[in-house]
């Protein structure tokens, strides 16, 4: 899978991620988003978070990291919903199904301290 091919995955992923998460939470979150590596630890992204995500789990066409739990993570005082990701100590390989059987590293997933700021 060529970078921009991927970046186009992240960026589907992180809306899947999001609705995943209003499903299970019972609310609307916001769509201005921020990013936030968990693991590896990394700093609050708020412009070209697919970028952000691609650098930590896209090595080359053929070696993309294979598991990235993605989801809501927190709220920020400027109300932005801040994803967060944490990445598997799994060794890299071609793109294809994860170990949920959908396409790619990503699986959706939502932290607990999102919960407490749905309204």
């Amino acid at each position: 899978m060529r970078l921009a091919e991927f970046k186009n995955h992240i960026s589907s992923r992180l809306e899947a991620s999001i609705q995943n998460a209003e499903k299970h939470l019972g609310c609307k979150l916001p769509r201005k988003l921020a990013f936030r590596w968990i693991s590896p630890e990394g700093p609050l992204v708020t412009s070209s978070i697919e970028d952000e995500i691609a650098r930590c789990a896209f090595i080359d066409e053929n070696e993309i990291y294979s598991c990235i739990d993605i989801g809501p993570l927190d709220i920020d005082a400027n109300g932005r919903l801040v994803i967060g990701a944490i990445r598997s100590g799994h060794a890299p390989g071609p793109f294809g199904k994860n170990w949920k059987g959908e396409d790619g590293p990503f699986i959706l997933i939502f932290f607990e301290s999102i919960r407490s700021k749905c309204v």
